[in-house]
């Protein structure tokens, strides 16, 4: 997505294709469907069992005491997208 929105065309490394598979707010939806599987069987795999490990949730005071360390310890939070010329 980000090549598009940029403008930009995306790159192939080598003979690999890479697929980003959800953000967190759609994990739980798509690890219910058979998606991987299809993603497997279209590289000539055989799908294998999927093994969720879940984070143990922090507490609100500590996500916002985090939040604040990384806005005032870390500079300038502003990102920067180069292209190699």
């Amino acid at each position: 997505m980000l090549p598009s929105l940029v403008g930009r065309p995306g790159r192939v490394l080598g003979d690999i294709v890479v697929a980003h598979f959800s953000f967190f707010t759609q994990e739980d939806q798509l690890l219910r469907t058979t998606i991987l599987d299809e993603y497997y069987k279209l590289a000539g795999l055989l799908p294998q069992p999927l093994v969720v490990q879940k984070k143990a949730k922090k507490p609100l005071r500590a996500k916002l005491r985090r939040m604040l360390e990384l806005r005032w310890f870390s500079g300038d939070l502003r990102y920067n997208i180069y292209l190699e010329q």
